[in-house]
């Protein structure tokens, strides 16, 4: 079955906070690297690392029924800030799983930046991004200045403090997200926070870019596409001067955007091969060298995925960093082991839209941090056995209704 494979690397935007925000922005950073510290030259290591987290994520992801479109750069640089607060064996899992164990922490941390600068940094096309960290009031006063001031130094994370039994503290968040993401990923949560939540560490994404050739609209017709659903599509066309490669069942074709440094590749394949990233980027490359005139018909695309980073994560083997009797997160916090402070959750949220005018793609990554121990309250109570209940006006001291509750479900 032939199957089209896309990547998404990274995008960016700047946010605001909504006018009853209960959160209260902590420093003086932004939430995003400034345009001033940008960088020109990528390692090869670094974007290789980049690269094979993207395969290793496909690899297992493209099993499932549904779609599947990620962001390798937004799931590294959301665990970067999060591994900035790890140590020991948790901190080498982080960095194996990312293909960097290699490195020390602020290699990996320069490394990141990099990342973040050479992302941002085009020309005819939106690549934006933001960084930001989201502390339970209760828990601030346990939280390192070292993981923060690293975190602001490497990723320009914007820190905020506030209520998280507050429910306007969950629209603040999402407002944070869906302001960084143009509205494509209007949700960063979408529970009640749960009560030993003490942290989200959230990384977003925005592109918008054009074809360097946009397809005729008059050309869009009705076409079958033979996938796991047989189904008719909206399909554009068009004759163009592309790169191409046909080799070993692999039909290779690099759509360019109008932006010089972009471009998207599609790939035909009948096998079920594996790639790595070396592959991949030979596979470019051949392309790249090879140019034709390609009448390509190319489906229009809208999709939105949400993966569960926790599940996957633990597969590329990071299991420390997910179990509260194990994860060291002592650089994050005061007293982490004795919390047993760890990673409860990871999600990934995505947006994909290919239409003839060019590609707009979004992504949201979330980190949730979770201490074990008992929620951060004032007074338990707990209503298990009978107990007497008023509904009364305070303000005339007026009581319309009473009772007493024996069994609570009969």
């Amino acid at each position: 079955m032939k199957k089209i494979i896309l990547t998404f690397f990274a995008v960016v935007m700047i946010a605001g906070c909504s006018t009853k925000a209960v959160f209260t922005p902590l420093y003086d950073s932004p939430g995003y690297l400034l345009d001033k510290d940008k960088v020109t030259q990528l390692s090869y290591d670094v974007a290789s690392a980049n690269n094979q987290l993207a395969i290793d994520m496909l690899q297992i992801l493209k099993a499932s029924e549904d779609n599947v479109f990620i962001s390798p750069s937004s799931m590294m640089i959301a665990l970067g800030m999060t591994l900035n607060g790890a140590a020991n064996n948790t901190l080498l899992q982080m960095l194996e799983t990312l293909h960097m164990s290699d490195y020390t922490l602020e290699e990996f941390n320069d490394s990141l930046r990099a990342i973040q600068l050479v992302l941002i940094n085009r020309q005819d096309s939106t690549l934006n991004m933001t960084n930001s960290i989201w502390i339970r009031d209760r828990f601030e006063e346990r939280v390192l200045p070292s993981f923060i001031e690293r975190n602001k130094k490497y990723y320009g994370a914007m820190v905020a403090v506030g209520d998280f039994d507050d429910p306007q503290m969950t629209k603040d968040i999402n407002k944070w997200v869906s302001d960084a993401t143009k509205k494509r990923i209007p949700t960063a949560i979408d529970e009640p926070i749960d009560p030993l939540t003490v942290m989200f560490l959230i990384n977003t994404l925005y592109f918008n870019a054009d074809w360097a050739t946009e397809f005729d609209k008059a050309d869009t017709r009705k076409q079958m596409f033979y996938g796991k659903a047989n189904k008719e599509v909206d399909m554009m066309s068009a004759v163009l001067t592309l790169g191409h490669s046909d080799v070993e069942g692999k039909q290779v074709v690099l759509l360019p955007y109008k932006d010089p440094d972009l471009t998207m590749m599609i790939i035909m394949d009948d096998s079920d091969d594996a790639y790595n990233a070396d592959q991949l980027i030979q596979l470019a490359q051949q392309a790249q060298e090879n140019p034709k005139s390609v009448w390509l018909n190319l489906p229009k695309v809208l999709i939105e995925t949400k993966i569960d980073g926790k599940k996957l994560l633990q597969q590329l083997g990071m299991i420390d960093a997910f179990e509260s009797n194990i994860a060291d997160f002592s650089e994050m916090a005061k007293d982490a082991l004795l919390t047993g402070l760890h990673i409860a959750d990871v999600t990934q949220k995505t947006f994909l839209s290919i239409v003839e005018k060019g590609t707009e793609a979004a992504a949201m990554t979330k980190v949730e941090m979770r201490d074990e121990s008992a929620p951060m309250f004032d007074v338990e109570m707990i209503v298990d056995r009978p107990f007497t209940i008023v509904i009364l006006d305070t303000r005339h001291s007026l009581i319309s209704f009473m009772g007493y509750i024996q069994n609570p479900q009969p």
